[in-house]
């Protein structure tokens, strides 16, 4: 049984990617002509994909800045 993914997600056997497509977020950041740009993630397990994103954005964009932040995780480190 295939049951179609949600706007949004896109979904294959061993992956899952939450959010707007490549081209859409292509899109949005020619629409907005940022000169910085923030690209995160929340989950260790999606931790490739802020890499995937910045090449994506610097081959059709090598001008634009970006940073890569993350949740901090000193306080846990600092608790154990």
């Amino acid at each position: 049984m295939t049951v179609e993914a949600p706007e949004g997600i896109t979904r294959t056997p061993t992956y899952t990617r939450f959010g707007v497509s490549d081209e859409e977020m292509l899109r949005q950041a020619e629409d907005f002509g940022p000169d910085v740009l923030g690209i995160s993630t929340m989950f260790t397990v999606y931790s490739g994909d802020p890499h995937r994103t910045t090449k994506v954005i610097k081959d059709r964009h090598p001008v634009i800045k970006l940073t890569l932040m993350s949740p901090p995780i000193q306080p846990l480190l600092i608790e154990k």
